[in-house]
């Protein structure tokens, strides 16, 4: 499937109403090229369509790169690059050298021509940078060594014992109106923080191609057929080993961030988080059992208005109506209380994900105990006996399950408030 399945529509209608915003879809803020096969392929499609107005290109590192390379410079073409060298090399073979020399000057002439950082606008204001590494204010609609080196490679400071560059979070100083939108630093999910959109997935590390779709502001994103570059360290497989490790508290002291499905990753600022950390020590189960604290009902946002009574659906039907939604489906509720139940395959399994053997815990949707202890274990190895005589955790080939549940009746919890 094809990321602009999604998009090339929208982007021929909208392109004669917002001509500076609608080809922001064909705006590559990652590198398009290196690492993954085919990069030609690539390469010819943003030629083709920058050339109809249709697309635009802004600089990258291994653009930069490349496009040096082409220029006969001397690099040392890593991390992917050498790929570029052989296939053009292939290209040359099968194509002859004159339709190769051809192809490596619209190359060469695409990628040095792409500015370091674009400036979509809407009346005359900009409201859309579009830029590869990251950008600071006073840059934005810039251009100059400085400010082409910043937007190519970010903020580093330093690097870490494997060598990978250790980037400052630039975009916690952004402060103008516009949002920036950049690549360069996979992430698992689109992370928003003040303004600023990271909308590199790792696609050719087995991740997704997002979109960023403007003015509706929405993320459209592909998921990779697989992992192209098969590199072992790469941010995807790390995060995919780490994610359910225990987690260290001094991570937490000095700010963190969490990653949504609609949102991308939110920042949460150190301000906040020993306050947090203060109550969750004293009231919940063990930090590193609380994997997921469920959203709750909110009421109305609003009394009732009607005689008799302080709640009403009448005020929840307006609400989401006001919000655009026409459609709704309504549920009888059981009388229940609210319980997450974290299950493992046996208890050697749970040390590794919470430090203890344990066959799993029940806690409530604030974080707290369910049970008492007794009852509590007593119920969890029941349900460790019936997800084994169920083949549950052979079937979907996993080390535990975590239920979001409703446990009835409702007065096995409330009796004890």
């Amino acid at each position: 499937m094809n990321i602009f399945d999604f998009t090339q529509q929208d982007i021929k209608i909208r392109y004669v109403h917002f001509p500076r915003i609608s080809s922001f879809l064909t705006e590559p803020v990652g590198d398009v090229l290196s690492r993954g096969p085919n990069s030609i392929d690539c390469l010819k499609f943003f030629i083709n369509h920058v050339e109809k107005s249709l697309a635009y290109m802004v600089d990258s590192n291994h653009g930069w790169k490349i496009a040096r390379w082409l220029d006969r410079r001397k690099v040392e073409l890593a991390h992917g690059d050498e790929l570029i060298a052989a296939e053009f090399a292939n290209y040359e073979r099968e194509q002859g050298q004159e339709a190769a020399e051809v192809l490596k000057g619209k190359v060469s002439s695409l990628l040095l021509s792409a500015p370091s950082n674009l400036v979509f606008t809407s009346n005359g204001v900009g409201v859309v940078v579009a830029t590869h590494a990251g950008i600071r204010d006073h840059y934005i609609g810039k251009e100059s060594k400085r400010i082409r080196d910043f937007c190519r490679y970010g903020d580093p400071e330093g690097f870490e014992e494997s060598g990978k560059p250790i980037r400052k979070d630039w975009f916690v100083n952004h402060k103008s109106g516009e949002t920036i939108v950049w690549g360069h630093d996979p992430r698992p999910q689109p992370m928003v923080i003040n303004n600023t959109i990271n909308i590199d997935q790792g696609v050719v590390f087995g991740g997704r191609l997002t979109a960023y779709r403007y003015p509706e502001k929405q993320f459209v994103a592909v998921e990779a057929q697989k992992d192209y570059a098969e590199d072992p360290e790469s941010f995807l497989q790390k995060w995919k080993k780490e994610r359910f490790n225990p987690p260290n508290i001094q991570s937490f002291l000095k700010g963190y961030s969490v990653k949504t499905e609609d949102y991308g990753e939110i920042k949460i600022h150190a301000d906040y988080v020993k306050s947090a950390i203060e109550a969750i020590s004293h009231y919940t189960v063990p930090l590193e059992e609380l994997l997921y604290i469920p959203p709750t009902m909110s009421p109305a946002p609003e009394p009732s208005s009607l005689d008799n009574y302080f709640e009403h659906p009448q005020e929840a039907f307006k609400y989401y109506r006001n919000q655009g939604i026409t459609t709704m489906v309504v549920e009888k509720k059981h009388m229940g209380s609210r319980g997450i139940l974290l299950l493992f395959k046996d208890e050697e399994t749970a040390i590794g994900y919470v430090g203890s053997a344990k066959l799993g815990t029940i806690y409530t949707r604030a974080g707290r105990g369910f049970f008492d202890q007794e009852l509590s274990a007593k119920l969890i190895k029941q349900l460790n006996t019936d997800l084994h005589q169920g083949q549950y955790f052979t079937k979907y080939n996993t080390d535990f399950v975590l239920l979001d549940a409703e446990i009835l009746p409702w007065n096995l919890k409330a009796k004890d408030l």
